[in-house]
Order: structure tokens, then C-alpha cells, then sequence
């Protein structure tokens, strides 16, 4: 058995986002080990992570030309014939996989990695129970675990927390010594709670009156986004509250900002939470995913369990009384010694080595 294994990650698109972050981030470590990666993607999108790819990963445009296209078969196992696994992300991309796997001639090594929960109609959760027959299940957290087990059908998983790849490189935002700048990194869709945010800034601007909001992030509803662009002007706060689109790398501007948010209701990760933590900004987010509780046991001032914009604003003016060079200090060590990438890649390998035929 090889001990460096040849991989290929799937996925269906590179537009920025959590699971697409892992596959690049994974791939870049690996490729890092010597170990022959690849990265194939379905779906070209204007916003895209690419660029993200060390320069030595072979890059593969797959066009399906449909969801379960039998005639791709043969161009699909030219590629992935060179390699020893399959780094399938996202469920969906699972069940495609598992289709072609059927006319291949000999068996596959199939890692699935799953990122989130997903809604699953009778017929995908069939094919998905399928699927998993033959593929190794790896997850983010062990709320993810209990439900492929319960509901899936997953007799053996492995949980591989999330990672990032940490940022040195800083870019500087020209901005007045006097404004204290809010930063909330979240493409705009409703279950990523951007109107909370807003109506949170709107209180919160009321006592902090030169302060600032970025939110950095992708349009993912233009409808949503109109909304909480009507919102912002509702209030007065064009000046105040700004949207940045398009930025592929966002640790690097994190040293322009005084203090992150997140307001998502609910995630597996969330990723963000480590980009703050690695560039030592402090923070307030909602309780939710793997991250969050880990980071809570030694950052407890940093979350908060409700949606009650007094008790965000309130939770916020006593954080910002503690935040100063003390407290970057303490999270940047807490990073290191708790977000190793040579702790991440050991736990990968070991699943690969134990599981591949």
C-alpha cells in the first residue's frame, strides 16, 4: 500500500464557500506532502477560488453535460484512472460519483466528505443510502455523524474537523485612525441572517456612533440582497454599512477591522471563525457548529445563544472593553496550538490508509 496515496477531490463548482475552501486547502496540503492531487469541479462560476490552487495541482473542468450523464462515463475515468482515491465533497456530488462508479470496470476508492446537513427528498436519500455502501464517510462534526448513522445508513465514520490554511500576508484598507470597523464575512442569502445584522448595526451604531460595517461576501439572492440593501437605506446608514463582493482571500484584510461577526443560525463549521481566531481579531458569534464549541470553552465572552439585538449589543460593548493586544496574543497562540495543519493531514492519511482497498 502506498503511503503517499495520488488524490483527486470532486466538487461541483469553486465559488467561494466553506466546502470549497476545504477541498482547496486539503489539496494544497497534500500536494505540499508530495502526493500526486488533483482538483475536478462540474460547474464554472465568475467568482472562483482557483486562484487558491498551489500551481503544481492539476486542475480538471468536468462538463457533465447533465446530472447523470452515462455518455461521460469513458472521459470521467480517464482522468480519475491516474489516481489511487476519490475526495468526493458534498452529497450531491456523492451521488454522481456512485453513478459512474457502476460501469467501471473495477472498484473505486470513494471518500465522502460531508460538509452540512441536506434536505433529502425519498429518491436521494435512496440513492445517497446507496451510494454510502461504497464510499468511506468522513464529516466535520459529530452531529453530522449521528445523523448519517441514524438516517443514512453509515455504519463507520470519521470525523475530520475543519481547517484553514493561515494567512501572513496583510493588505491595508485606507480608512480614518477615528472609525471603529465591524467586518462580517457571509455570502448573502437568508440563512446566513444578514438582516439580523443590520438591524443589530442599527442599535449598536446608536451607542458606537463611528463605527463602521463591511459585509464581505457573494450575492446568492439578489432578491435578499435588494431587501437588505432597502433596510440599510431605510435607516440612514449608506455611509455606515458597505458590501464587498468578489474577494477571494480574506485574511489577509483582517488587520483592518477592530471586530468580526457571525450570525448564521446554524453551520457545521463555521470556517470564519477560524480566519478571525488565526489573524487574532476578536469576535461575537452565534452558537452554532463544531468550531464554535471548541473555541467556546476558552473564549466564552465570544458567543451568544439568542437572536435579542439588546443582549448582541450589550455582548459586544463588554467585549470591546477587553479587546487590545493581550487578547490577539491569546487567540493567535490558542490557534496555533489547537489548528495544526500537520495534525489535520496525519488524521487524514491515517483515514485514508485504514480504508483504502
Amino acid at each position: 500500500m502506498k503511503k503517499t496515496p495520488s488524490i483527486i477531490h470532486i466538487i461541483d463548482s469553486l465559488e467561494p464557500g466553506g466546502a470549497e475552501h476545504i477541498a482547496v486547502m486539503a489539496a494544497n496540503l497534500f500536494s505540499r506532502k508530495q502526493h500526486k492531487v488533483a482538483l475536478m469541479y462540474f460547474n464554472k462560476k465568475k467568482n472562483n477560488i482557483s486562484e487558491m490552487l498551489d500551481e503544481n495541482i492539476e486542475l480538471h473542468y468536468f462538463k457533465r453535460n447533465g446530472k447523470f450523464n452515462y455518455f461521460m462515463k469513458n472521459k470521467f475515468f480517464r482522468i480519475i484512472e491516474n489516481y489511487d482515491l476519490l475526495h468526493v465533497h458534498l452529497i450531491h456530488n456523492l451521488r454522481y460519483v456512485w453513478f459512474i462508479s457502476l460501469f467501471s470496470n473495477s472498484k473505486l476508492n470513494i471518500f465522502f466528505h460531508d460538509h452540512g446537513f441536506s434536505r433529502l427528498n425519498f429518491f436521494q436519500k435512496k440513492i445517497t443510502e446507496y451510494a454510502l455502501t461504497d464510499a468511506t464517510y468522513i464529516c466535520v462534526n459529530q452531529s453530522l455523524t449521528n445523523f448519517a448513522e441514524k438516517n443514512l445508513g453509515v455504519k463507520k465514520s470519521f470525523i475530520l474537523e475543519n481547517m484553514i490554511d493561515p494567512i501572513t500576508i496583510r493588505e491595508d484598507i485606507k480608512s480614518s485612525d477615528k472609525i471603529y470597523r465591524f467586518v462580517l464575512v457571509s455570502n448573502l442569502l437568508p440563512k446566513k441572517n444578514i438582516l439580523f445584522a443590520i438591524k443589530y448595526f442599527v442599535e449598536l451604531s446608536k451607542t458606537i456612533q463611528n463605527s463602521t460595517l463591511d459585509i464581505i461576501g457573494n450575492v446568492f439572492d439578489a432578491e435578499y440582497f435588494e431587501i437588505c440593501k432597502r433596510l440599510i437605506s431605510k435607516n440612514g446608514l449608506e455611509k455606515k454599512i458597505s458590501f464587498i463582493h468578489d474577494k477571494i482571500q480574506i485574511q489577509p484584510i483582517l488587520n483592518n477591522y477592530h471586530f468580526g461577526l457571525h450570525m448564521s443560525k446554524k453551520e457545521t463549521g463555521p470556517l470564519v471563525l477560524l480566519e478571525y481566531l488565526s489573524q487574532g481579531l476578536p469576535f461575537l458569534s452565534f452558537m452554532t457548529g463544531q468550531v464554535s464549541k471548541k473555541i467556546n470553552r476558552d473564549f466564552p465572552s465570544f458567543f451568544i445563544n439568542d437572536f435579542i439585538i439588546d443582549n448582541w449589543v450589550e455582548k459586544t460593548l463588554n467585549l470591546k472593553t477587553d479587546i487590545g493586544e493581550a487578547l490577539t496574543i491569546k487567540m493567535k497562540a490558542y490557534y496555533q496550538k489547537n489548528y495544526s495543519t500537520d495534525d489535520y493531514y496525519n488524521h487524514c492519511i491515517k483515514i485514508y490508509l485504514s480504508n483504502l482497498s
